[in-house]
């Protein structure tokens, strides 16, 4: 379960086999909020370069050092929260909205 201001958001995360390309897939239901939140933080990264291009580093720099996907992803939640306070404020200035479904 992923937390949001409202509670967890049900997701599935789907990984490789071990030894298979390093990647994971994330299911969202369309029109829920873990949906919105993953499609607000693209959007706000694609509008502000330098937020992208600082998670995209911080991102690669801690895949170099974290011993497991769990510790991967317990380290990105403080820096991902805080991008998503600049996120919903950049919401709210641009009236942004999810595409619909």
């Amino acid at each position: 379960m992923e937390p949001a201001p409202a509670g967890p958001c049900p997701k599935l995360v789907f990984a490789p086999p071990a030894g298979e390309r390093a990647s994971n897939v994330h299911v969202l239901q369309a029109a829920g909020e873990a949906a919105r939140r993953k499609l607000l933080f693209r959007d706000f990264l694609r509008a502000h370069d330098t937020a992208r291009d600082a998670w995209s580093e911080f991102k690669q720099r801690l895949a170099a050092m974290a011993t497991d996907i769990h510790q991967y992803g317990q380290a990105k939640a403080g820096p991902n929260q805080i991008l998503m306070i600049a996120a919903e404020s950049w919401a709210l200035q641009t009236r942004w909205a999810p595409p619909a479904a």
